[in-house]
């Protein structure tokens, strides 16, 4: 294995190793422009095609790689510069972009190494298109990396949102399921009862089924009664034929759906905070203009309860989780209270920094109706 491509691949493991410390030292680096980041980019888009052509006809020779070995030295630089600048969402979101660009960077030399341990001394090393493509594929996407912290936190309060949504539309179809079973079998019991798999109530063991089939026989002169009957087995042998209905039905009772509906309540609220803080961080946000960004202090706190907002989607998840397939009520009812708490903690925190944001004062009431 020919050793001189080992330290070209060496610096970029080392850069990989040093994704996951983020700096903080605004003294000695410079938040890097739009302009910088593109030139960057483009410059070592540039370089790898150079040392790929120089592979596939040379063995590898350490001086090779200076020209490139500077250039990841200014990416490396780009990415302090950025780090140093950005809170949690955005340096969340950087690191994925530096990632995939070093990754792939080293790829093609890891691949050429490899490759040339199989050659003679006069054959042509070439690597897979696949491999190259992806690394000038990551530094086109490197172009376009997030700087704004404001625009990163938004991306990051929809995310979360988007999760609290998608489990506020389960369970809100648990909740459907539940009323619908309610309906067709009438008042649900304080306590458990037992179904049949035809989906019969059975009451002091006689279905009531049977027990208005005998009340309407002894009025029934034409037999209409009876056909009429017939009719409404066959109905409901096709709608409830399903045993985990059947299960469900069986130990169904009005305190579960009396909390299901208290779970979806709260996670409708959970909805609601979190999209309208979403709300509020783009009306006070320039998306286009990366000049200009949120103060230190507004990065603070907007991370801050983004933070609180994704503890809350946390807990909705696992409450949400925790119905299936009927609630599990001692834990639920636990995790309704940290819900309210949680929802009160973000809402206090919104209000005691309204001034710090100068957000329309409409965003008041709004806050006041959840």
């Amino acid at each position: 294995m020919n050793p001189n491509y080992e330290p070209i691949i060496k610096k970029c493991q080392t850069f990989l190793d040093a994704l996951f410390n983020r700096n903080q030292d605004t003294d000695t680096f410079a938040k890097p422009t739009r302009a910088q980041i593109i030139k960057s980019a483009k410059t070592l888009s540039h370089e790898i095609t150079k040392i790929s052509l120089l592979l596939a006809d040379l063995r590898a020779k350490t001086e090779y790689f200076s020209s490139i070995e500077e250039t990841l030295d200014n990416i490396f630089s780009i990415y302090q510069g950025l780090s140093a600048y950005s809170g949690a969402s955005l340096f969340r979101i950087i690191q994925i972009y530096f990632r995939k660009l070093i990754k792939s960077t080293q790829d093609v030399f890891i691949a050429y190494q490899n490759n040339e341990q199989s050659l003679g001394d006069d054959e042509e090393n070439t690597i897979s298109k696949q491999i190259t493509g992806l690394a000038w594929k990551c530094c086109e996407e490197l172009e376009k990396v997030p700087i704004k912290n404001s625009n990163s936190i938004i991306s990051r309060g929809e995310e979360i949102s988007s999760l609290i949504q998608d489990a506020l539309e389960e369970v809100k179809e648990f909740q459907s399921k539940l009323k619908n079973l309610e309906k067709q079998f009438g008042q649900v019991s304080s306590e458990k009862h037992q179904v049949s798999k035809d989906g019969t109530v059975i009451v002091d063991g006689e279905s009531t089924t049977d027990k208005d089939s005998n009340d309407k026989k002894s009025d029934d002169v034409n037999g209409e009664f009876e056909k009429e009957d017939e009719d409404q087995d066959q109905d409901e042998d096709e709608d409830y034929d399903d045993e985990d209905d059947i299960e469900l039905l069986n130990n169904l009772t009005k305190q579960d759906i009396e909390l299901v509906d208290k779970i979806v309540s709260v996670i409708e609220r959970s909805t609601k905070i979190s999209q309208l803080w979403v709300e509020m961080l783009k009306s006070i946000n320039k998306p286009s203009d990366e000049d200009t960004d949120f103060t230190s202090e507004q990065i603070q706190i907007s991370e801050s309860v983004i933070h609180q907002i994704n503890e809350l989607s946390k807990n909705v998840d696992d409450i949400a989780s925790a119905i299936y397939p009927l609630p599990n009520i001692t834990y639920c009812e636990a995790q309704l209270s940290l819900l309210d708490i949680s929802i009160k903690d973000i809402i206090d925190k919104i209000n005691s920094n309204f001034k710090l944001f100068n957000f329309n004062s409409k965003f008041e009431e709004k806050l006041k109706s959840i």
